[in-house]
């Protein structure tokens, strides 16, 4: 079963189309949609309940914007919850930046033994269009940064949304942390992505067009506080080891090393 967690905040513009599109690409497999709506206020609920009656998808609501940490958060729980371990799940954004027709080639690299596919802009074929300056300013800062405290993590991209992960991944991360993260904003896909790493999967970065010409809706980015987000979460990690306490035996048995 493939998973596609969306989440979702007044994404009316493009979200119809996006589901659409999914449901093309998909047409053939076994998937489930599972939308979670962050607290819309522009009928962004309404059109995903309409295109529930066609296509596959759990609508999953939060009463008021909680931010995407707490969606992707609430999604995860989910999707261990109900799916198994041998299930595969897809992050993606709902504005339309994201290419549905990656998803089988990410999925792919899950059947030949990855256990996590990451769309990155920073491998050979990898590209961002139309995207602000800003936010290619922080996306490479996060980069360099994250290089330089985080050696251990040997990726390009750390801050994609656009994912494939094993189920089985993510609950063994779950049997460590919870919550498994912490970050409300933007933050939060570094900080999946360091908490999962010390479970040594084997990750696999695929080029990703970022087309940010695309997008449907307003970005909800805010520079100021997803930087104060960042600095608090490398605090937060450094101060847990994470990278140190844990050791994984190969049938996946979690061992503390305090």
């Amino acid at each position: 079963m493939i998973i596609i967690l969306l989440p979702a905040y007044n994404e009316v513009p493009g979200i119809e189309q996006l589901l659409g599109r999914i449901g093309e690409v998909l047409n053939h497999d076994g998937y489930r949609i599972v939308v979670v709506n962050d607290g819309s206020t522009n009928g962004t609920k309404e059109i995903i309940a309409k295109c529930s009656e066609r296509q596959p998808i759990t609508l999953l609501n939060h009463r008021v914007n909680l931010g995407l940490g707490k969606a992707m958060e609430t999604g995860i729980l989910y999707t261990c919850s109900h799916f198994k371990d041998n299930d595969i799940l897809v992050t993606m954004d709902a504005d339309s930046t994201h290419d549905p027709w990656m998803i089988k080639e990410m999925v792919q690299k899950v059947d030949h033994g990855a256990d996590m596919v990451i769309g990155s802009r920073f491998v050979e074929k990898g590209a961002e269009i139309g995207v602000p300056l800003y936010r290619r300013l922080l996306s490479r800062a996060v980069k360099i940064l994250f290089r330089v405290i985080f050696p251990g993590v040997k990726v390009r991209d750390y801050t994609s949304g656009y994912r494939v992960y094993r189920v089985s991944l993510l609950k063994k991360a779950l049997k460590i942390h919870r919550p498994l993260v912490k970050s409300r904003g933007f933050a939060v896909m570094a900080e999946l992505l360091l908490k999962l790493n010390y479970l040594k999967p084997v990750v696999i970065e695929v080029p990703l067009v970022l087309h940010y010409d695309h997008k449907a809706s307003k970005s909800k980015i805010k520079i100021l506080s997803t930087v104060i987000e960042y600095g608090k979460m490398i605090v937060n990690l450094k101060g847990e080891k994470i990278l140190g306490y844990w050791r994984v035996d190969n049938l996946g048995n979690i061992y503390s090393r305090h």
